[in-house]
């Protein structure tokens, strides 16, 4: 099953709606899809802000296999730069 034959079968309306091949749930180049067409463009929950409460704070957690340095700031909004600590996008 290739990405235009699964993106087909999604938009079917849901009574002539298949179910999708396990390869779209355990392949890598199924996942390397998902996250650029899906989850690199919508904002991700890591932490919360509690988890940095004093200014120089940080914790690392991972995204997507990626490491992400979360890092409280003076004016106490978290701070990831997310590009700059793991190269994503």
């Amino acid at each position: 099953m290739n990405f235009d034959d699964v993106i087909e079968s999604v938009r079917k309306p849901f009574a002539s709606a298949t179910s999708l091949s396990p390869e779209v749930f355990t392949s890598p180049k199924w996942f390397d899809f998902e996250k650029e067409h899906i989850l690199y463009k919508h904002w991700n929950f890591v932490g919360l802000q509690q988890n940095v409460p004093g200014i120089g704070d940080y914790f690392v957690t991972e995204l997507y296999g990626e490491s992400i340095i979360i890092i409280s700031r003076p004016c106490k909004t978290p701070f990831s730069d997310h590009q700059q600590f793991t190269g994503l996008r």
